[in-house]
């Protein structure tokens, strides 16, 4: 396990400079804003929680996730009862309520401090969304995990390597 951290060590190392660059103005806003010190750790704790979601999806393979969602969605589509298409009739007037709520004529905005708004939950949803977006680049993360696949540890310790992998990538050095 050891040995497999001081591999993975440098590649979090790397892969962190990626994500400085994206959340240096994020990060200001966070600071400017009532908590600073809360907003900016969720805006971390976003950031760490994607990467450790991520990295064990990518581990026990998403193949057998959606195995069984797509059984469970042809058994569903292919003999709908009474309560699926309730559920249906509830989405469809929903959609319509949307649609008439955006097609109104925009009310006049107040202008607000920017600073204010911002709070924890915004900061650790931005961070999990940069980095559910950014995923798709992340080649340093796809070869760590390659790195604990190769390892081929127990289940637990892989999970624990991830984690070391996130904790590294979002520890300010």
């Amino acid at each position: 396990m050891l040995q497999l951290i001081l591999v993975i060590a440098p590649i979090a190392l790397l892969d962190s400079t990626s994500i400085i660059p994206v959340c240096l103005v994020p990060l200001a806003k966070l600071l400017a804003s009532r908590r600073p010190v809360l907003a900016a750790g969720a805006l971390v704790a976003g950031v760490y929680v994607t990467y450790l979601v991520c990295g064990v999806l990518i581990y026990f393979g998403l193949r057998g996730v959606f195995e069984g969602l797509s059984a469970a969605m042809h058994k569903w589509w292919h003999s709908p009862d009474t309560g699926d298409f309730a559920l249906q009739i509830v989405i469809g007037l929903a959609l319509i309520v949307i649609g008439w709520r955006i097609s109104a004529p925009p009310r006049p905005k107040k202008t607000r401090d920017i600073s204010s708004e911002a709070s924890p939950i915004g900061g650790f949803l931005f961070g999990a969304g940069l980095t559910v977006i950014g995923m798709p680049g992340a080649l340093p993360f796809f070869a760590a995990v390659d790195q604990m696949l190769r390892a081929d540890l127990p289940d637990i310790q892989t999970v624990l390597a991830i984690a070391a992998y996130g904790l590294i990538f979002v520890v300010p050095r």
